[in-house]
């Protein structure tokens, strides 16, 4: 048994990652990634499109899928180990997407392995999906694309399987057909040498099955048209044709684009799918200010240093925005982070008590009052702040350009939660005053419609004389606002009808439900400007804990090494952390609203 020969003056490689967990190690070098997950997610995806759908979100999560429960125009499928989802109409079964009722609807679909890989792989620069319902129209397309191309098999629970490596195999080989490509991964070899072994009769690799939950996939109902595209088995979304091959055209859901030809003729029920992010899939979208306003925060305190500091931070600018997110990132790895971010400082008052007379300023007295672990169930940022500006001291003083920008995009993240009414306060999220979603009203959908009307002319950074006292500052001034938010909430809320409260946007990650602009204008009115006051806030105090860092380093010359750029070793780290991101089913911690 030989494989097909491979020609020397190939110009694109063509590589097959058997894991999702070994995706990160392919990602910077392709071009194109298929995500492949024949038993059933890519294979019912296909299925869907072929009878109408007219896009698809795929989310990782149960949580995320139930959220469109109920809504006109959704179908909402979920499946776990092979199974229906309790409190769900549809699974993974591409049986179940070729009745009528599907077409022009949008499909929302979370499984067990299929969109984990997709949202895994969300940041390629072209994402599409693959099955044996798809396999020639997928591959002609691919050979026009003159891309280098990773094929990502879904696998099961993390684990190897047969038939997504197999259908890789089938997809290298017509590629490699094709001349213009060439592989030099062993996995590639491997899944080859499957293809050749299976190419006889493609439903021989079900009868390697293992037991249940798995096998009872591969021995459902409808498999032999998993695998051999239906030709004969009658299925009227594949016999005797091909089923376009999914093209992406923008970024946001998977959604039909009728009429995309993969060859000379153009037939009118080929079907191309564009990959669309699902809602709540990226994490982007997760965490305190949102990342638009966290983002912000950071960019702008660079315009608050003095002459000495400003070139370096400004040659950096794009490191030190973009990274001010990863503190909430790291929430999906470290169970340690989410503390960080926050301090319910109303749980330690009692009886009408001041809160902040009866919690200690200094950690180590604190810690002496109500014990380690209570304060880190109740949130440390105030102390983690100062932690973090002895750490971007000490950076500056060794001239260590990977930690200043680290930890200077990090503390800026931290000192931008503190400045957040919401993140001092036990009912952060007006779960107690049966206010849900205040949380990400007040600090993302406000900042994200009004932001590029304020006024950020905030100063120059100044030096802190106790970086722990104005820690401690700003989460009393935080803290004293904490009233007005919630109560002026209720207001505005008691005044508008519901009809006029909320909107459904296509955000590029499907259709969600946001609060209108008419009525976000209104709650801020109400609040006299209260969210542009604490944004500029955040803005002024991150200057200044990076100027008091770098005063109480000895002031030293950053133009010894403003020209560094961010080393190999901390690109390594980002790239690991924002893997385990992706790769992770929640938060570790308290939830944390989005």
């Amino acid at each position: 048994m030989s494989t097909r020969p491979i020609n020397p003056d190939y110009r694109y490689r063509v590589e097959v990652c058997f894991l999702p967990d070994q995706y990160a190690l392919y990602a910077q070098e392709m071009d194109i990634v298929v995500v492949i997950d024949i038993l059933r997610a890519t294979s019912a995806m296909v299925t869907a499109f072929a009878h109408g759908v007219e896009r698809i979100i795929p989310v990782s999560t149960v949580e995320e899928a139930r959220q469109f429960i109920g809504r006109s125009g959704y179908i909402v499928a979920a499946e776990r180990d092979g199974a229906v989802v309790e409190g769900f109409e549809y699974g993974n079964s591409p049986l179940a997407f070729r009745g009528p009722e599907v077409a022009g609807k949008t499909l929302v679909m979370t499984t067990t392995n299929g969109t984990r890989t997709i949202n895994l792989a969300q940041n390629a620069k072209q994402l599409v999906i693959g099955s044996f319902l798809n396999l020639t129209a997928l591959s002609d397309w691919l050979v026009k694309q003159d891309a280098n191309v990773l094929l990502l098999c879904a696998g099961w629970k993390g684990k190897f399987n047969l038939e997504d490596s197999t259908f890789a195999g089938a997809v290298m080989d017509r590629l490699l057909e094709s001349g213009k490509f060439g592989l030099e991964e062993d996995s590639s070899i491997a899944a080859q040498y499957l293809f050749m072994a299976a190419r006889e009769n493609f439903t021989s690799i079900l009868k390697a099955a293992p037991p249940p939950p798995r096998g009872a996939i591969a021995n459902a109902p409808g498999r032999e048209v998993l695998l051999d595209g239906g030709h004969h088995h009658g299925d009227p979304c594949a016999a005797g044709r091909r089923v376009g091959a999914p093209v992406p055209s923008r970024p946001g859901a998977m959604r039909s684009v009728r009429s995309v030809g993969v060859g000379r003729r153009v037939a009118p029920w080929l079907l191309a799918a564009a990959l669309v992010l699902g809602p709540c899939a990226t994490l982007e979208q997760a965490g305190s200010w949102g990342s638009y306003a966290h983002k912000r925060i950071n960019r702008m305190a660079c315009f608050t240093l003095p002459p000495a500091m400003f070139p370096f931070f400004k040659r950096h600018i794009d490191f030190i925005s973009d990274h001010a997110v990863d503190p909430d990132r790291r929430r999906y790895a470290d169970p340690e982070e989410a503390p960080r971010h926050y301090i319910d400082i109303d749980h330690y008052a009692h009886g009408g008590q001041d809160a902040f007379a009866v919690m200690p300023a200094h950690w180590t007295d604190a810690v002496a009052k109500f014990s380690e672990d209570t304060l880190k169930s109740y949130g440390i940022v105030p102390w983690h702040i100062a932690l973090m500006e002895e750490r971007l001291t000490k950076a500056f003083l060794r001239g260590d350009v990977d930690r200043i920008l680290r930890h200077a995009a990090d503390i800026g993240h931290y000192i931008a939660d503190a400045h957040v009414p919401l993140h001092t306060t036990e009912n952060y999220n007006g779960q107690l005053t049966n206010q849900h979603g205040i949380h990400a009203f007040w600090e993302s959908r406000i900042p994200e419609l009004s932001a590029d009307s304020y006024d950020h002319l905030t100063g120059r950074a100044m030096y802190l004389d106790d970086p722990l006292d104005a820690a401690w500052q700003a989460v009393r001034a935080s803290h004293a606002a904490v009233d007005s938010v919630l109560a002026i909430d209720m207001e505005v809320d008691a005044a508008w009808d519901d009809d006029k409260q909320y909107v459904f946007e296509d955000r590029g990650r499907g259709a969600m439900r946001q609060y209108s602009r008419d009525y976000t204008a209104a709650y801020e009115d109400a609040m006299g400007g209260m969210v542009e006051r604490r944004m500029n806030a955040s803005i002024l105090m991150v200057g200044s804990y990076w100027y008091t860092a770098w005063v109480n380093a000895g002031q030293p010359d950053l133009d010894h090494f403003e020209q560094r750029e961010v080393s190999d070793s901390l690109k390594r780290v980002i790239a690991a952390e924002e893997e385990q991101m992706r790769m992770a089913k929640d938060a570790i911690g308290r939830d944390h609203p989005e």
